[in-house]
């Protein structure tokens, strides 16, 4: 039974493989540098020393320092220039791979059964809010870091030391290169507070370490005045919102072209239809949330989950706003929507007495799934280009 079970994970693993490389030959086959990539990272790995690659601050920063990109460029510059482009396409996803084997032959907070991780798997590859603009460069890898920097802290205790190990080179890394995992420096501490092992205690110390030290670049680069300033007032208003809600959480469950077309139905209907529109997604929100507090009621491993996911993603969402300058929106709805996913996926899986309630986040999980799949392959030129490599 265990033989079977090991060749249905390997032959889903393979076909992970297959589904990554057919949402973009081009690159996978010819390579490519995606913006900083090329312009800032490779072009300085071949012009700067070892030493300088690392520690040298390139001007103007974007205020974090990013250890996984300067990483990627110093091995591709080593290799002849035909062939650096696909070196750092493939570094770039050997983090998603990871994130496979992660999920794959690890035991998680998170799910149980192989079916589940089959799921959390496509999860990595279609979900609705990672947009073509990440997919494979290094520059961007930083969202894939934190996707495994997530299932890291609800990971059960492991007793394979090269997961170990691994672990904490990618919360190295990871810590060193993306806000988004160093961030989580606090649900580690809860997490070592809970298990009290020398692994744990381990991976707080090395994403407490990268905390500080972001934290003391992002001082110096602002003081000294080669970081790239943007304009961080942001109005809070109806477009902003309306962003939000698509980027994150309608663009989970339905493609563009079903938004447009239903917001253009209810617009052109009359105002009794919206009306009874509105009231039907209230009634199903109040619904869920009552259905939600009846399964996190008696079960308090979930409750802190849930919890745990909820503000992780409360927190993620002020940081961009404060931080970023933009919109959320492309790249930055990327982690939000994901957690939402990691939320709804979560519930789904577990034991609930409401059968009617099970199918109706099952259906909602289904939903997500399709809607990434309808996505995987951009249907416009904007989008596609990303993966196509069109014009350059």
């Amino acid at each position: 039974m265990k033989f079977i079970a090991e060749k249905k994970i390997f032959f889903f693993l393979s076909f992970l493989l297959i589904l990554s490389y057919a949402r973009s030959p081009d690159i996978f086959s010819q390579g490519r540098f995606w913006a900083e990539d090329g312009s800032l990272y490779f072009q300085n790995a071949l012009k700067n020393s070892f030493i300088e690659n690392f520690f040298k601050i390139y001007t103007p920063t974007i205020g974090y320092y990013n250890l996984f990109s300067r990483i990627t460029a110093l091995v591709s510059s080593k290799f002849a220039l035909e062939i650096s482009a696909l070196v750092n396409v493939y570094l770039s996803y050997s983090v998603v791979i990871y994130i496979f084997f992660l999920i794959l032959f690890n035991n998680s907070y998170l799910y149980n059964k192989n079916i589940e991780k089959f799921a959390y798997c496509l999860l990595v590859v279609v979900c609705p809010t990672f947009v073509p603009e990440i997919w494979a460069n290094s520059v961007n890898a930083q969202i894939y870091l934190s996707v495994a920097a997530l299932f890291i802290l609800y990971s059960k205790n492991t007793e394979n030391l090269l997961f170990k190990y691994l672990n904490s080179i990618i919360l190295f890394i990871g810590g060193f290169s993306s806000v988004y995992v160093f961030f989580l420096t606090p649900f580690f501490f809860i997490k070592y507070k809970f298990l009290k092992n020398k692994y744990n205690l381990i991976n707080l110390i090395i994403l407490f370490v990268s905390f500080i030290f972001q934290l003391i670049f992002y001082g110096y680069s602002k003081l000294s005045g080669q970081m790239i300033f943007r304009n961080t007032n942001i109005e809070i208003d109806l477009n902003y919102l309306i962003t939000f809600f698509y980027n994150t959480l309608a663009k989970l469950f339905f493609p563009k072209e079903v938004l447009i077309s239903l917001y253009s139905f209810l617009l052109s209907g009359s105002k009794m239809l919206t009306l009874s529109v509105i009231t039907i997604v209230l009634i199903l929100l109040i619904y869920s949330f009552n259905e939600i507090r009846k399964i996190l009621k008696n079960n308090n491993i979930q409750l802190f989950i849930t919890l745990s996911l909820v503000i992780i993603l409360i927190s993620l969402i002020l940081i961009i706003i404060l931080f970023s300058g933009e919109y959320i929106a492309g790249r930055y709805s990327s982690i939000p929507g994901f957690i939402v996913c990691l939320i709804i996926f979560n519930l789904a899986f577990q034991k609930i007495k409401s059968k009617f309630f099970k199918k109706y986040l099952i259906f909602f999980t289904l939903l997500i799934l399709i809607s990434g799949f309808y996505q995987y392959r951009p249907h416009n030129n904007y989008r596609i280009q990303y993966l196509d490599c069109i014009k350059n």
